[in-house]
């Protein structure tokens, strides 16, 4: 098991805390000094996306997918696949927003995202940064 599935599987039984703790690990990440985004996306915007360079980055995708559906799945969500997409969107896009914006608490805002998505009920609206 790697060492983010072992972070987010310490952090308690209640399945969707274990997948908010997804975005827990992105914001420490972010908060570190010389934060420069996403090594995998940094890689697919300077090289085609085909041969060895698609290969690891298929790789990487597949196990980010991955993590999110088994704890979806765990959680005995009704659309794991599905909904494990839709989490990936919001990982993808807090990892650019924090290196774009210089803005560590992009985390926070895909983590409140994350669980308007796992909520049968709306999430509270937020107000805009601007």
């Amino acid at each position: 098991m790697t060492t983010a599935r072992r972070r987010v599987r310490s952090k308690g039984d209640d399945p969707t805390d274990r997948v908010l703790a997804v975005f827990d690990l992105l914001g420490k990440w972010f908060e570190a000094p010389g934060y420069r985004g996403c090594p995998f996306i940094n890689v697919a915007a300077e090289y085609a996306v085909a041969g060895p360079v698609a290969v690891v980055l298929d790789r990487h995708r597949s196990w980010v997918r991955d993590l999110f559906a088994g704890l979806l799945e765990e959680a005995g969500h009704p659309a794991p696949r599905a909904t494990a997409r839709q989490l990936v969107l919001l990982y993808d896009g807090a990892m650019v927003a924090a290196h774009l914006d210089a803005d560590p608490t992009a985390a926070q805002d895909a983590r409140e995202a994350a669980r308007g998505l796992l909520s049968p009920e709306p999430a509270p609206r937020t107000a805009s940064r601007g």
